[in-house]
Parts: structure tokens; sequence; C-alpha cells
């Protein structure tokens, strides 16, 4: 009975040791951020090996250009109806290690879709021309709306998106277009 007594008695000792060392292992985890670091590890190993590549939210940037006519409407025809012919240019640059490939534009109000044109930086024709990573080349939009929601001489303004090939929009506000 001595000995049993005797290895009860250390096995709670050592019992006791380890909780301790797991306390302040612990402790001293949660303090460094150990922890987080090995979440955040397992969570980046985890999400490389789920897609292909990263899809960047941001890809382009549009400033408007200097000159008078950049953005204009004039009042036109389509298959005999009236209707607003609006086209806008810009200076597009891409922010990427990717190819960016600009899809459509969207005008907020009136609600419309548009095409987008952007210029080959290899050549001087202007197309659906992918944009090299760091390059800067010219943009334009092109919207019918049908029918017009202004009269000749009225100028306005809209907000417009341009949609890349990962669907992330890039708004330009504001864009005063004026009727020529």
């Amino acid at each position: 009975m001595g000995i049993n007594l005797i290895n009860v008695m250390d096995i709670n000792k050592l019992n006791l040791v380890i909780g301790l060392i797991v306390s302040v292992g612990t402790i001293v985890g949660f303090v460094t951020g150990f922890f987080s670091k090995v979440w955040n590890w397992i969570k980046n190993k985890i999400k490389k090996e789920s897609s292909v590549f990263e899809i960047p939210k941001k890809t382009i940037i549009i400033i408007p250009k200097p000159n008078r006519n950049a953005t204009w409407w004039h009042m036109g025809s389509t298959e005999g109806e009236p209707a607003m012919q609006i086209n806008g240019d810009f200076t597009v640059t891409n922010i990427t290690k990717y190819n960016i490939l600009l899809t459509v534009s969207k005008m907020k109000k009136p609600r419309s879709l548009g095409n987008v044109m952007v210029k080959d930086t290899k050549s001087q024709y202007h197309g659906s021309y992918p944009i090299p990573p760091g390059a800067t080349t010219e943009m334009s939009v092109y919207f019918w709306i049908i029918p017009p929601y202004k009269e000749k001489d009225e100028s306005f303004t809209a907000d417009i998106a341009i949609l890349d090939q990962f669907a992330n929009k890039h708004w330009i506000k504001k864009v005063e277009f004026k009727y020529t």
C-alpha cells in the first residue's frame, strides 16, 4: 500500500507539472501571437491551393482626357428612332501584373450599358485589346440611349463604371457630357 500511495503522489505531481507547462505555453503563445501566426499560415496554405491565382480588386486607374471635347453627346437615330449618342475619351493605366481586358461600360443614370474600346499598345488600332501590366493607353466609351432623355443643347452629368474581366467596377464619377 505504501508503494501505491507514492505512485499516486508522483502521478499527481507529474500532472501538476504538465498542466503548468501547458498553461504557461498557452499564455506565452497568445501573448506572442504564435497561435495567430500558425492559424494564418494554415489559412494561406488552404487559400493558395483553392485558387489558381489571386483575383485583384482594383486593376486600372482612369483619368479624364484634358481636351474640351473628350466627353460629348449628340442627337442621332437608330432605325428611324431618335437616340442620344454619348462618347467619352479617357486615359487608362493597368496597375496589376495581369493583362486586363475591359469588357463593358455602364452608365448609372440613365441606366445603360455601352461599349468600351481600348487602343492597342502595339499599334494604332482600337478595339477589345488587353492592357499589358503597367501599360497606359487610350480608352473610349460609347452609349446609345433610346429614347433620348435630354433635349438638344442640354448638357448632363453621369457616373460611369468600366468593368474588367474580373467583374470589377471602376467608377468615374460626375462625368459631364456637353451637347455638340
